[in-house]
């Protein structure tokens, strides 16, 4: 009886011990992936192959944060490139009439 009591504690022990280490190697992919998605500068959606509500929740958090990050920065960017334009746009407008402007002054000589 005394035997049976031992080799189920050790069963349970080592379930902990196995629970303990699925999880890390899980933590460890994910930081993985992270990592790969910030230096490659692309989107990775994050997957769980471990059952823990608590590590499915918080990748299912990181993916819904990483990919509103994707769209700002992607918004920021078409700002960015639409501003520029703008900037264009009203430098050439305001240089051309100061140009025409400019001829006709130097144009007409001095009495």
């Amino acid at each position: 009886m005394m035997w049976l009591i031992l080799i189920l504690l050790a069963i349970i022990v080592l379930g902990f011990i196995y629970d303990k280490i699925s999880i890390n190697k899980q933590i460890v992919k994910i930081q993985r992936d992270i990592e790969e998605s910030i230096s490659n500068d692309f989107i990775t959606h994050l997957r769980v192959h471990y059952s823990n509500t608590q590590l499915t929740s918080l990748v299912n958090s990181m993916n819904r944060f990483m990919k509103k990050y994707h769209q700002k920065r992607e918004k920021t960017n078409f700002l960015e490139i639409e501003r520029k334009k703008m900037i264009t746009n009203i430098s050439h407008d305001i240089r051309t009439p100061l140009t025409s402007i400019l001829g006709y002054t130097l144009g007409i000589p001095n009495e």
